[in-house]
């Protein structure tokens, strides 16, 4: 089943040196529901950013220097859900965190811990105008979600794509030390590698931090000898036990 019905429904959440419970975007039970967080270090103390009960780490990324904190997580959806909340540890008052949810049908979410194929992370930036996306190896398999995720250190909300990419959703806040968090995604029929490349806009900024990540999509279903192999799917047909 193909990745598909991205969506950026739920409530954006944010504030400076606070836990953030996010609105739940729509959903039907077994999709992949995504959490993104993200916070501002403004170098009075270590933030980081705490596991969220019932969910699976994805990737979080933690640079020193004075960027943002990013991870994100999943789950697949049950039949009934409530928002979680975000924790942080070792924000200070000047920290701007947001977080925000999506949802999509089509991914291996009955495995989360191995749904990752491949992933790259990078801060500092330029010194405006642009998240700086870092390069994704060849994915393993076809058919993988990419989802770029990236903080800037402002309050911008006039977000462009490159690279092929589509925007999910992009929460700014003035709340502390100002920032914003943007989440792209782009579907692999055939894998490939994705050279760097930016979202653009037209705030200057003294820096961004981001993620990226391809994500495998779910096995075949078809047929019920049909496994995994490499970068595609082999059925077994014709086989009969007496």
């Amino acid at each position: 089943m193909a990745w598909s019905n991205i969506s950026a429904l739920g409530t954006i959440a944010s504030g400076a040196q606070t836990s953030l419970t996010p609105g739940l975007p729509t959903h039907a039970a077994g999709q992949a529901l995504f959490l993104c967080a993200g916070t501002r270090d403004t170098g009075a103390g270590t933030p980081s950013i705490d596991a969220v009960s019932g969910y699976t780490q994805i990737r979080q990324y933690g640079p020193t220097g004075g960027y943002a904190i990013l991870a994100m997580f999943m789950k697949k959806a049950g039949a009934s859900e409530s928002a979680p909340t975000v924790n942080f540890t070792g924000q200070n008052v000047s920290d701007t965190c947001i977080a925000f949810m999506f949802s999509a049908d089509g991914g291996d979410v009955d495995n989360l811990g191995t749904i990752e194929l491949t992933g790259n992370q990078a801060s500092g930036g330029t010194a405006g105008q642009a998240i700086d996306i870092p390069a994704l190896t060849l994915p393993s398999e076809d058919n993988a979600l990419v989802i770029a995720l990236g903080f800037y250190l402002d309050n911008a909300a006039d977000w462009a794509m490159n690279e092929g990419f589509t925007l999910i959703d992009f929460g700014s806040s003035t709340a502390g030390s100002d920032g914003s968090m943007v989440a792209a995604y782009k579907i692999q029929t055939t894998a490939a590698a994705i050279s760097a490349w930016q979202m653009t806009t037209t705030q200057a900024a003294a820096g961004d931090s981001a993620i990226i990540c391809a994500l495998r999509v779910a096995a075949a279903t078809g047929h019920p000898a049909a496994r995994r192999f490499g970068r595609g799917i082999i059925g077994v047909e014709g086989v009969r036990i007496y």
